[in-house]
C-alpha cells in the first residue's frame, strides 16, 4: 500500500509540475505576443503620424487637410470635424500648387486591355492613373469632394482621348467590384493636386 501511495504522490507531483510548467510557458508566449502587438500598435501610430506629417509638409502650410494642431496635441492625435470648404475658394493657400477638379472613372484589367501593363510599361497596381499623354509620369494627390485624402497616384497609362484627358482621369482598380466600390464611396469627381 505504501508503494502505491508513493506512486500516486509522485504522479500528482509530476502532474502538478507539468501543469505549472505549461502555464508558465503559455504565460510567456502570451507576454511575448502582447509585446509584439504593442510594438505593432506603436509602429502603426508612428506610421500614421509620419503620414500626417508628410501630408502636412506636402501641402506646405495648407491648413485644410491636416492642420498642425490636429496632427498631435499633448502627444495624442486630435479628432476634428471634416472641413467642407472648397479648395477653389482658397486660392491663396494653394497658390504654390497646380490643381484641377476632374471627373474620375475607374478601369481594371478586366475592362481595359487585360494585359496588366500600362502605356509606359509599368505593371498595373493601385495608384496607377490613366490620363492624357501630357500627364504621363506626373505624380498627384487625389482628394474627394469633401477634401478627404485618397492617396498619392501617378500617371502611367493613357486611353482613348475621348474618355481620358485633362478633364477626366481613370483610376486603376484590381477588379470591377473594387471599381464600383470606389465610385460609390468617392463619387464621380475628385480634386487632383500635382506634386
Amino acid at each position: 500500500m505504501d508503494k502505491s501511495y508513493k506512486f500516486v504522490k509522485i504522479g500528482l507531483l509530476l502532474g502538478t509540475f507539468i501543469y505549472i510548467t505549461s502555464v508558465i510557458v503559455m504565460l510567456g508566449l502570451m507576454a511575448q505576443r502582447l509585446v509584439e502587438l504593442t510594438e505593432d500598435v506603436q509602429e502603426t501610430t508612428r506610421d500614421t503620424k509620419r503620414l500626417y506629417n508628410e501630408i502636412y509638409k506636402t501641402f506646405d502650410g495648407i491648413k485644410l487637410l491636416c492642420p498642425e494642431e490636429l496632427i498631435e496635441k499633448d502627444g495624442e492625435p486630435v479628432e476634428d470635424e471634416p472641413n467642407h470648404n472648397s479648395i477653389k475658394s482658397l486660392p491663396a493657400q494653394t497658390a504654390n500648387y497646380e490643381y484641377d477638379y476632374v471627373r474620375a472613372t475607374c478601369y481594371t484589367d478586366e475592362t481595359g486591355n487585360g494585359l496588366g501593363i500600362c502605356y509606359d510599361g509599368t505593371p498595373t497596381y493601385f495608384g496607377c492613373l490613366a490620363g492624357s499623354k501630357e500627364q504621363l509620369g506626373k505624380e498627384v494627390i487625389l482628394l474627394d469632394e469633401e477634401l478627404n485624402y485618397l492617396g498619392t497616384f501617378k500617371f502611367h497609362d493613357t486611353g482613348d482621348p475621348a474618355y481620358v484627358n485633362s478633364e477626366r482621369i481613370d483610376v486603376w482598380q484590381p477588379s470591377i467590384t473594387e471599381a464600383n466600390d470606389w465610385i460609390e464611396e468617392v463619387g464621380d469627381y475628385v480634386y487632383i493636386i500635382y506634386i
